[in-house]
């Protein structure tokens, strides 16, 4: 039988707007924010770090914080020729309309301990969704449903990012619709579906 976790109270945040608020919180204690900058190396000299920007800046800090995803194994490697054993998964998630008469839905996570998804046997399925989101701005009432299994093999798994696949695998779309139709029938069309890169 599978597993189902949800609550009608959870808050969730947005994403963009949250950044806005630490940039502005940054900014108002003199941070300099920079972006749509690529960074093409860093080296430390000393006490400091020196990093080269693509549109020829230097900038210099006693401390950073490597935030790149996906990327941190192959930036460590390259800059400090620091190695870690991390591998990069493809997750899939997407959006799906939602009927108009169909008021909520709660977030919600559906472990399958028991259970194989049905695209690939050697996956234990986790399933999630949030609350319906309203977007006033296209017009129309969407959902975000995603998985968090990896499948074996490079194509979900590949050595570096310049290999990932962003397009979702046919296979695991298809696993997520008859997953929907299992549990939630209220959810209607894919909008979109696509796959990002964890470590």
């Amino acid at each position: 039988d599978d597993t189902a976790l949800f609550s009608f109270s959870d808050g969730k945040i947005h994403a963009t707007n949250a950044c806005k608020a630490i940039r502005e919180l940054g900014e108002s204690n003199g941070v300099e924010v920079n972006e749509d900058v690529m960074i093409m190396g860093v080296c430390q000299s000393e006490d400091l770090y020196i990093i080269s920007l693509l549109d020829g800046r230097i900038v210099t800090a006693k401390n950073i914080v490597l935030a790149t995803g996906a990327w941190t194994k192959e930036n460590l490697k390259n800059w400090f020729n620091y190695d870690i054993d991390t591998e990069i998964h493809s997750v899939a998630w997407g959006y799906y309309k939602v009927a108009d008469d169909l008021q909520s839905l709660p977030q919600w996570f559906c472990f399958r301990k028991q259970m194989h998804t049905n695209a690939y046997s050697e996956c234990q399925g986790l399933y999630y969704g949030f609350p319906i989101e309203n977007e006033e701005e296209i017009g129309r009432r969407r959902v975000k449903i995603g998985t968090d299994f990896t499948p074996e093999g490079k194509l979900f798994r590949p050595d570096s990012m310049s290999d990932f696949n962003y397009n979702a695998d046919v296979d695991i779309k298809n696993d997520m619709r008859e997953f929907l139709d299992q549990h939630f029938p209220q959810v209607d069309d894919l909008i979109s579906i696509e796959s990002s890169p964890y470590n």
